[in-house]
């Protein structure tokens, strides 16, 4: 490589490094103290899965196995192992970058490499420094990508694996050689083990298309060592996602994991959405502000995923770039139209209005990445890359000069540009947080079922390595969902369905029964209200004031008091009842039982507690599903105790003469679950229980 070259490719890096600092800005700054991108939003989830890879390779496990997550239910996710790369790219910073610095490394430097990648692309193609260089800022700046960058979405930044495995397929085509077929099929493997995503919306298709439509245009010098030099990088790239991608899709589709999302309309391409910027462009936003149209699909920051403008300038440039010599370029212009015909999704939407017309992606999602997919959208960046190669060919052929094409390069970079300054992002954890490390049992995030307070939950687990209840990345296990939201009722507040809310002693015992040992309750992203009543309720519940430190409120969960041998089973031993006490309050007498799950029950049944004198006549009855209907029996895991609590009306003078009868019964049918019991007498498929029972 020559002087020239070489100072060529320092000019690219140094002006691609300050773009990448420059468009992300203040990034670089809180580079040690805050995670890119917006506050609480997926950059924390990828935050998570770089750290916890490293957690479980460490261990001898498979990032799939999840245990520290979705707690107390032992649920995988195997989407966490199946796309190892930018995890591996990690493993070797963290010995000496904490998990935020590592964030944030790979996210500038995955701008930095995109562009790059590009560049070189660009320079093979069209032999133009000028063009390569618009082409690499064009590319890995778009505002697509960019939109992505805000919402954390570090997989779709990671895109310079393509370029490069273009590069390398586009040689093979020219001069059909083992060392380019094999270091094509190799990029484009290590693409695809970025993420699934990634491999569907970016890697297959790009690859398909391109050197597809490279291989039609030079259909006449094409021989049969170019089909040999095909095969040779195919079996290279299957050589290298098998071992992951192999028993991935083998499990989905014979255990039926259902990794479908909803949400691929609102995710889809409306054709109008091209060719309008950001309505927080720094500039002009204010004024695009006003326009209906984004109002309804860009209403606020966080909804910058969905920006689909290619840049004005960029698509100017390349439909000149296309038609100076359409006979040599037409590939990357038909790679264009049909990425961006694909991003529209499977019906089209004209103007923010659903139709009925049926577009061509809706072919696309009977194919298994696709049909677990919900991001069409996501084909703008190949599109974005078909904009730059056609933008680099006319910089080529108008032989602009350097500062013709520095003023260009500038107009595109600003024009794509979707906010700035960047978001503050999300600070690290308050100090006090690691303290929890040496701890036992779980931590609890509240409220878990709020989305930022999950991504915080997993964030704040960095710090402390302790097992969470809750947590999201990429997709839900089954029921996952709903366990969260009931768990945010009951605990402070009251479940829907249920008749009271839960007492203290009911409190407690849910949280020492599902093994929380912490309890930290978020102040941001919630009101202070719910915040107040949050802390009310728990430190009644606990017995202490929450500890507070700065973002959030901690509060220590004794450990619950040991029970010894179960009274009882019922049905094929499910469930059990660990223990009962009672206790009178003037004309009250309370009832409290301890249940604990031996497996998962798909049933929710109800409990009775009734009070009986010894002619067998009832006095008194309390029937509701377990803790005032706040803790239904199809929310436990296997292992959980919950405490139930039940309040009766007596006549005091005739306890002397009275026993209590309990059971489980399913209050739709009435049939009751019969109990077995090797202390306790039984009749009528019920415990008998005399008060004096301790």
């Amino acid at each position: 490589m020559s002087a020239t070259r070489r100072w060529s490719w320092l000019v690219a890096l140094v002006l691609y490094v300050a773009l990448a600092v420059g468009v992300t800005w203040p990034v670089a700054q809180q580079f040690i103290t805050h995670v890119a991108g917006f506050p609480g939003r997926d950059s924390l989830q990828y935050t998570w899965s770089l750290w916890w890879s490293r957690q479980a390779w460490l261990q001898g496990m498979s990032p799939s196995d999840a245990s520290l997550i979705y707690r107390p239910w032992r649920a995988a996710n195997p989407l966490l192992g199946v796309a190892p790369m930018l995890d591996g790219l990690a493993l070797p910073l963290y010995a000496l970058l904490t998990p935020t610095q590592v964030y944030n490394t790979l996210f500038l430097t995955s701008l930095v490499l995109s562009a790059m990648a590009m560049y070189w692309l660009a320079l093979d193609r069209t032999h133009s420094q000028h063009g390569a260089m618009l082409a690499g800022a064009v590319f890995a700046f778009a505002a697509p990508r960019m939109g992505h960058a805000l919402l954390g979405h570090l997989t779709h930044l990671a895109a310079w694996w393509l370029p490069l495995a273009l590069l390398f397929g586009c040689r093979t085509l020219e001069r059909p050689r083992p060392i380019t077929a094999i270091l094509c099929g190799l990029l484009a493997g290590l693409g695809m083990l970025v993420a699934p995503v990634v491999a569907a919306y970016l890697m297959a298709p790009g690859l398909l298309l391109v050197l597809g439509l490279e291989a039609i245009r030079r259909r006449q010098q094409l021989a049969r060592r170019h089909l040999l030099m095909a095969l040779v990088g195919l079996a290279t790239t299957v050589l290298v996602i098998a071992p992951t991608y192999g028993p991935f899709i083998a499990e989905a589709l014979s255990e039926g994991h259902d990794l479908a999302a909803e949400g691929v309309a609102l995710y889809s391409v409306d054709p109008a959405m091209l060719v309008l910027p950001s309505p927080y462009h720094p500039l002009w936003g204010r004024l695009l502000q006003r326009l209906p149209m984004l109002q309804a699909a860009l209403p606020e920051p966080n909804d910058l995923e969905r920006i689909a403008y290619l840049g004005l300038a960029p698509l100017a440039m390349a439909l000149y770039g296309s038609l100076a010599d359409l006979r040599g370029r037409w590939p990357w212009l038909v790679t264009l139209l049909v990425a961006v015909l694909l991003a529209m999704g499977p019906a089209l939407i004209v103007v923010g209005r659903a139709t009925d017309i049926p577009m061509p992606y809706a072919l696309l999602q009977r194919l298994p990445l696709f049909a677990w997919g919900r991001t069409p959208e996501r084909l703008l960046q190949l599109a974005g890359l078909a904009v730059a190669m056609l933008a680099a060919y006319a910089v080529s052929s108008l032989r602009l000069k350097a500062w013709m094409t520095g003023v260009l390069l500038a107009v595109c970079v600003l024009g794509s540009l979707t906010i700035w300054p960047f978001p503050e992002g999300t600070p690290t954890p308050p100090p006090e947080v690691s303290s929890l490390a040496h701890r036992e049992g779980l931590v609890l995030d509240l409220p878990i079922s709020k989305r930022q307070i999950g991504n915080l939950a997993m964030y704040y687990q960095t710090e402390h390595g302790r097992p969470i209840i809750g947590g999201y990345i990429h997709r839900d296990p089954p029921g996952q969902r709903a366990f969260v939201k009931a768990l945010d009722e009951a605990l402070l507040g009251q479940a829907r369905a249920a008749a009271r809310p839960l007492t203290a002693a009911e409190r407690r015992g849910l949280l020492q029964g599902l093994d929380v040992r912490q309890v930290l309750v978020h102040c941001e992203y919630v009101r202070a209200e719910e915040v107040a009543q949050a802390a009310d309720l728990l430190s009644s519940a606990l017995g202490a004031a929450p500890q507070d430190w700065g973002a959030v409120l901690a509060l220590d969960v004794p450990a619950a008091p040991p029970t010894g041998e179960a009274l009882a089973s019922f049905g094929d031993g499910t469930v059990e009842l660990r223990s009962v006490e009672h206790r009178q309050e003037g004309a009250q007498l309370w009832v409290t039982l301890e249940w604990q799950a031996a497996a998962t029950l798909d049933r929710d049944w109800s409990v009775f507690v009734h009070l009986v004198d010894d002619h067998g006549v009832r006095l008194a009855q309390s029937d509701s599903q377990p803790a005032g209907g706040n803790w239904p029996m199809s929310l436990w895991a296997p292992g959980t105790r919950v405490t139930d609590e039940h309040s009766l009306s007596v006549d005091i003078a005739a306890l002397q003469r009275t026993h209590l009868e309990v059971g489980l019964y399913d209050a739709s049918t009435g049939e009751r679950l019969a109990p077995f019991s090797a202390r306790l007498e039984t009749q009528h498929a019920a415990l008998v229980l005399p008060l004096s029972l301790r």
